[in-house]
């Protein structure tokens, strides 16, 4: 069995050196050889009848290669399991610069020898919470100009199309006869062609938009089909909104008399109890009960939102509470950086607040006893598919959607601390006071926006932790 032992060359830092010596791997070697040339067909020899040196010469090289890498992965997982390693690893194990396997000879039989840095995770315990630290928790402040315009919105968008004879206003739906003019091409249509359109400004040429608004029913224009839109609409999705396949009703300088068939406009929902029951459900009976359902709505678009805000006051609070007790092997760290960031993207401090955090917030998971079983995984996953399909998927095609992400490992592990930290934000709400404060929305995007710039600096340091961290195939890849 391969050799394993450890050095501790600084404060949490210690070498870990592996030597596989060739009383490891010749046995396994041989039966390698034998098992390939029992398999394999080379030209001039019968299948299965080449000699072990032949077979040697040819992939004694490859398949040594990979039983020494095995050999070496064993050992790398013994080390993270504990089972030969009793500390805790903070990163690691982490490749050295190797001299002592430089080359793979399988005609000569040798030790190989490396060597993996070990970050050690340090030994804290957590204090008793300081139940007088204040939170602020944000909380959207919605005016009651902005709730009734949503109001407003709910009973027009709600309603039923009635004709109109006009003046065209925005938004309307207007159903025209394009009739060909006399006198032009031969290969225009005989018959007039009808299609409608919703009069929305920006997805109007500005030359028609001018011309539509303010005309009625039955009045008739020349204008060409080609320039109803913007320019930089694809023809595509012209024919698309229009209805129509040929290419030619587009050409330049071809013109039609345009005439206005019918006029049709949203007619807004009475707010009766009835009308506003049919919009808001069966428990809102009045207009200030539909308004307050509105305010509610807004603010909770953005609970998601007031939320990280609140767990990053949280992290950053118990980072400085716990910075200088969380020790790191900073040096070794800072080596690891600029091996792995040549470009020095990472700011070292940031990446040690994110290994720190790492640590605290284990502590606290342990200490609430907060765990995650597979339901939750599974629950979670399917509100989240659930909420970017909507009413348009069933549970069917949510639980298809969900089973097959929970087979991605990394989508799994990303669902889990999704939920390990919403549990663990209401812990920390349970044992912190906090306090409401309700704020504009300008004022909210800005406190917002200032936090997730922290926040993506932290995210990049949490991408280069699991560039530093080598697992043991890639540590042992190297090796080879």
């Amino acid at each position: 069995m391969p050799k394993l032992q450890f050095k501790e060359v600084a404060p949490q830092h210690e070498v870990a050196t592996i030597t596989v010596e060739p009383a490891d791997y010749e046995k396994i070697f041989r039966d390698k050889l034998k098992e390939y040339a029992a398999k394999a067909d080379f030209k001039g020899f019968r299948k299965g009848k080449a000699p072990l040196s032949f077979v040697k010469k040819v992939a004694g090289k490859q398949l040594l290669g990979e039983i020494i890498e095995d050999l070496f992965n064993q050992e790398l997982q013994k080390i993270e399991n504990r089972e030969t390693f009793e500390k805790s690893l903070l990163l690691g194990p982490i490749t050295k610069d190797q001299q002592g396997i430089r080359h793979i000879d399988p005609f000569s039989p040798q030790s190989y020898t490396l060597e993996f840095d070990l970050a050690i995770a340090p030994n804290f315990e957590l204090e008793p919470f300081d139940s007088s630290k204040v939170f602020i928790e944000y909380v959207l402040h919605v005016e009651d100009e902005t709730v009734e315009d949503e109001y407003q919105k709910a009973l027009k968008y709600s309603g039923e199309l009635v004709d109109v004879d006009g003046p065209i206003q925005q938004e309307d739906r207007v159903i025209f006869l394009a009739h060909p003019k006399d006198g032009q091409s031969e290969d225009l249509p005989k018959e007039p062609i009808e299609f409608s359109l919703t009069i929305l400004e920006d997805r109007l040429s500005s030359e028609f938009h001018e011309i539509i608004i303010g005309k009625s029913k039955g009045d008739q224009f020349d204008f060409e089909i080609g320039k109803i839109f913007p320019l930089d609409m694809p023809r595509e999705r012209c024919k698309q909104i229009l209805g129509v396949e040929d290419d030619s009703l587009f050409e330049e300088g071809k013109k039609y008399q345009l005439e206005i068939k019918e006029i049709k406009r949203l007619k807004p929902v009475e707010p009766t109890e009835e009308g506003l029951q049919r919009i808001f459900g069966e428990e809102i009976k009045t207009e200030e009960q539909a308004k307050e359902l509105i305010r509610n709505y807004l603010k909770n678009q953005k609970a998601g939102d007031a939320n990280f805000l609140l767990y990053e006051s949280f992290k950053n609070y118990l980072l400085d509470l716990y910075r200088e007790k969380i020790t790191l092997p900073e040096e070794l760290i800072q080596d690891v950086l600029k091996k792995d960031d040549k470009e020095g993207k990472t700011d070292p401090h940031v990446f040690m607040d994110y290994l720190r955090w790492q640590l605290l917030q284990g502590k606290l998971i342990e200490h609430f006893q907060i765990e995650v079983n597979s339901e939750e995984v599974l629950e979670h996953t399917r509100a989240r598919i659930r909420s970017q399909f909507g009413h348009y998927a069933d549970d069917t095609l949510i639980d298809s959607f969900a089973r097959r992400l929970l087979g991605d490992r990394e989508k799994v592990r990303e669902t889990v601390d999704e939920i390990l930290s919403g549990k663990l934000l209401k812990k920390l709400k349970e044992v912190f006071p906090v306090e409401q404060k309700a704020v504009s929305e300008e004022e909210f995007e800005d406190i917002l926006n200032k936090s997730l710039k922290k926040f993506t600096q932290s995210a990049s340091a949490d991408t280069e932790g699991e560039a530093t961290a080598s697992t043991p195939e890639q540590s042992a890849a190297q090796a080879q």
